[in-house]
Formats: structure tokens, sequence, C-alpha cells
């Protein structure tokens, strides 16, 4: 049976949504409207914790009481959101002049939190996203570029949270695979992008190298996610937006070399609900999906380096004496070594033995004296058929030969 914990949150859940839906058909004034929204949004986001813990961490496909937990959580986000975009449309109407639209900044905040409420609650239930919801971000996100409030603190109290961080936030969650999450770890992760979403970056124009590891596109004008520029490719005239994500994943790899050096820990918030091992996968996981740092800044510079595709060893050893033949013409001697063998030829296969060859030429006094020891039919220096130099301790009549090889 379902404890009254539960049943009490989907009841108040459900009067909830039916209480939004009543409100977003009415003809309001816009500023009563949202007096009204701010209470309804206070307790939604009351019971926003514990409707997740009923449908976040169950198998699927989810049935009953836990499927109408789910249910009720999108109704009430999509309503809320609705009230709120309804809003922001109405003051959109009214202009200054042929001015700008007014957006308070606050007003462009709640929209951003609904919207990123319903793709919360399509993650932790693993459902598709709402149609509409991303180009909804996209535009929202671009009316308060277009009225110059994308920089502007939401309060006093956050000064570095504007309408561009929390959108860049969304964005590089929805890199982050959301989808593969474990329980718990969407909120996790969210606290880990509130210290470092600041450092990407939003352009409009194209970078030199689209292929790079650690950038995203932006398809503002469609319906969709932010995706890997090495993944998609751009057409010329496509109406994007880029996300640089090159200073994160810098921040992110000293992270890590700190969390492996033992001189730093998770954040204080969420210390108690994950070890130092997890939340140093949890971060490596980040990382390989935000773009692999490369090991330089500056781009590679061009080489004249000759690439030689070898096939079978006596192709190699034809390469490998080509380059001494170069190298000696060049005035440049390569160090020339006789590998030592660990185990007995007679033990280790002949292509080793050969191989092993092609990295040692024998002098002409080991020559001779291969030819005068190692005569005898039979022998193992016979069977071998090898270099004097490199397999004369297969031949015990040759092994005093082997120094001056």
């Amino acid at each position: 049976m379902p404890d009254s914990s539960s049943t009490n949150s989907r009841s108040r859940a459900r009067a909830l949504r039916e209480e939004l839906a009543r409100l977003n058909h009415w003809k309001l004034d816009p500023t009563a409207r949202w007096h009204l929204l701010e209470e309804y949004f206070t307790a939604a986001a009351g019971s926003w914790t514990t409707l997740d813990k009923l449908y976040s961490n169950v198998p699927h496909p989810m049935r009953g009481d836990v499927a109408d937990a789910a249910d009720m959580a999108m109704a009430v986000a999509t309503g809320v959101a609705m009230g709120y975009k309804r809003i922001l449309a109405d003051l959109s109407r009214m202009r200054i002049g042929f001015g700008q639209a007014k957006a308070p900044a606050l007003l462009v905040h709640r929209c951003q939190q609904c919207l990123a409420r319903i793709l919360a609650v399509s993650y932790l239930s693993f459902r598709p996203v709402p149609p509409n919801t991303w180009f909804e971000l996209h535009q929202i996100y671009l009316l308060a570029r277009d009225s110059g409030i994308a920089n502007t603190p939401f309060s006093d109290q956050t000064p570095g949270f504007t309408p561009e961080v929390a959108y860049i936030q969304v964005l590089l969650l929805a890199l982050a695979n959301p989808y593969g999450f474990l329980p718990g770890q969407i909120s996790l992760a969210l606290t880990f992008l509130g210290d470092y979403a600041h450092l990407a970056k939003l352009t409009d124009t194209p970078p030199v190298h689209r292929m790079a590891s650690a950038l995203a596109v932006v398809p503002i004008s469609s319906d969709q996610p932010p995706m890997a520029a090495r993944k998609v490719e751009v057409p010329e005239h496509a109406v994007v937006l880029y996300l640089h994500c090159y200073d994160v994943v810098f921040a992110i790899n000293r992270h890590v070399q700190e969390l492996e050096a033992g001189t730093a820990w998770p954040a204080a918030e969420v210390a108690d609900t994950i070890s130092q091992p997890q939340y140093l996968s949890f971060v490596e996981r980040l990382l390989r999906e935000w773009g692999v740092a490369p090991t330089r800044r500056e781009m590679r510079s061009a080489g004249n380096r000759n690439v030689v595709v070898c096939a079978g060893l006596g192709s190699i050893f034809r390469s490998m004496l080509d380059l001494d033949e170069a190298a000696a013409a060049s005035g440049r001697r390569r160090p020339r070594r006789c590998p030592r063998p660990s185990a007995p030829w007679s033990t280790r296969p002949t292509a080793a033995i050969r191989f092993g060859w092609s990295r040692c030429r024998p002098t002409s006094s080991c020559a001779s004296e291969r030819s005068s020891a190692c005569s005898k039919p039979g022998s193992a220096r016979c069977r071998l058929r090898s270099c004097a130099g490199c397999a004369s301790t297969a031949c015990p009549a040759t092994r005093a030969s082997a120094s001056r090889c």
C-alpha cells in the first residue's frame, strides 16, 4: 500500500494541476496573473522533491501510482510554464514606441525554470521531452538577448546568475546524456553546473575549427537539443549558436587532477550523499561528454614527415635498411642494439628471431665464424637460419662471436 505522504503529494499535485488549468483559461491582467502564479509556483516547488522520489528510481515501464506521480509532476510543470509564458507574451506586445519588448529578467528566469523542470521530469522518468519545449527555451533566450537582459542578474543575491548562464546550464545538462545518469545524479550535475557553467561561451559566429571536441551546436530555430559539433554537419546558412566549452573542460581537468592528488573534495552540499571515488567517476564522465581538452592550446604546426606502411616482416626489414642508408647518407648514424633474449632461442618463435635480426647487421668477422662454426648439419644454428650475432646463444660454437656483433 502506498504511504500517506506519497498519497498526499499526488493529491496536492492533482489539485494544483486543476487550479492552474482554470487560471490559464481566465483572461487576467498580467500583473494579477503574475501574483497568483508566484503562489502556485511556491506550492509546486515544495512538492517537486517528494514527487521525484516516487518515480525516479523504479523499474520500467512504470505502472499504477508511480506512473500517476510522474504524470502529475509533468502536468504541474507544464501548467506553471504555460502561465508564465502567457505573461511573457502579454508583456512582449507592450512596446514603448518602436523599441524592444519589455521583459523583466525575473519573468524570463521563471519561464526558464519551468521549462527546465519539464526537462528534469522527462529525464527522471525516462520519457521523451514534450514537443516544442526546446523551441520555447531557445526563443525565450533569444528574447532576453534581443531585449538586452541576457547578462542581467535576476537578483542582487545572485549577481552571476543571468538568463544566459541559466540557458547554458540547460544546454550543458542536455549534452551530458542525462538519460544515462544514476538516481540522484541530476541534482549533483546541477550543483556542479552552478560552479562551472559561467565559463562556457555562446556565440553566433561560426568558429574556424568546427570539429573541435569541446564545441556544441545549438539549433535555435528548431525543436532540437544542442549537439556536439563533431557529430553533426551544419549547413552554411543555418541559424545556430555555438557553445564553446573549452574553459569548462580545462577547469574540470584541473579539478580532476586535484581530486586525484587528494587536494580537493566534493562540494559541501553533496559530500554526505556521494563518496570520493564515485564523485571522481562522475566528474570524469562529464568531462568525456563535454569534450576532452586537447593537450595544447596552440594549433599543430605543419610537418614534413614521411609515413611508410609495411606489410610483413620482410618489408619491415627492408624499410629499416632504407632508414639506415638514409641516415648514413645524411651523416646521422642511428644507434644499433642487439636485443638480449629473455628466454632460450629454442622457446621463442622464428618470427621474433627474424625481427631481431632486422635490428642487428652482422660484421664480416661474425659471418666468417658463422660459416666455419655453424656448418654442421642438423645443428640448432642451421635449423634457425638466423644471424650469427643475434642467434649465437642458440649455437654453442658461435657464442664467442656475439660480443663482436
